[in-house]
């Protein structure tokens, strides 16, 4: 096997594109987190430092996610919605990536228990009021975290599989089947075939016959699909 391939197996591989579909944020969002991005203030030019490290090298010139990269990104993102400033939470990365040893501290299991920490120590440093007030509160702290870590499971603190269609668990993302591809639990047929079967014929029996896919996941793959269409 070549180290190329190797690098990528049991990662998972999402475009750009695939993970904004995946994360609810847009793609260029998430390549200025990725690769960091010029801009200029006052007309001197400044740079905004990447605050994704990501795990996977660039194919063709092209950037990818990993699972593990998705999971940070989403994590960033409920802090954002909560109007949390950038300077906060890169502060509260840096330290997280030295105190956790790890690249991705807000992808991790260990953040539950120490993020609270990491907030208010950055809140403190960077005199943020709101991250401030909500790392007063452990409830307010987990409020946040809250739609991060729904249908996430953990294996050593390491995000392992990510069901995220709400109510059902038939649906995963597990970056060591498929390439992380959303599929079918029981079955590891995409979700994307699925729906796109569903679309064309009109008939979730004529569906599930064919993949031998049981009805109900047939259901939850076309609904999971139409959501993150629209």
């Amino acid at each position: 096997m070549k180290i190329a391939e190797a690098a990528f197996l049991g990662r998972g591989i999402y475009s750009v594109q695939e993970a904004a579909a995946l994360t609810g944020v847009s793609a260029r969002r998430l390549r200025r987190w990725l690769l960091g991005y010029e801009f200029r203030l006052h007309g001197e030019p400044r740079l905004s430092e990447k605050i994704l490290d990501g795990e996977l090298p660039s194919i063709n010139g092209t950037s990818a996610l990993s699972f593990l990269d998705l999971q940070e990104a989403r994590c960033i993102a409920e802090f954002r919605k909560r109007g949390v400033g950038w300077q906060s939470l890169r502060e509260a990365h840096t330290r997280g990536q030295s105190d956790l040893r790890t690249s991705h501290p807000f992808g991790t299991g260990q953040f539950k228990t120490v993020g609270r920490r990491l907030m208010w120590d950055a809140a403190t440093e960077e005199n943020d009021g709101i991250l401030l007030d909500i790392a007063r509160s452990q409830t307010s702290f987990r409020s946040v975290l809250a739609q991060f870590l729904r249908g996430i499971e953990f294996l050593n603190d390491r995000p392992v599989r990510w069901f995220p269609l709400s109510g059902s668990k038939r649906i995963v993302i597990d970056p060591r089947r498929n390439f992380g591809r959303p599929i079918v639990k029981e079955r590891g047929v995409p979700t994307a075939i699925l729906a796109q079967s569903y679309d064309a014929e009109g008939s979730f029996e004529k569906v599930s016959r064919w993949y031998e896919v049981d009805i109900r996941s047939v259901k939850d793959a076309v609904r999971f699909e139409h959501d993150i269409a629209a």
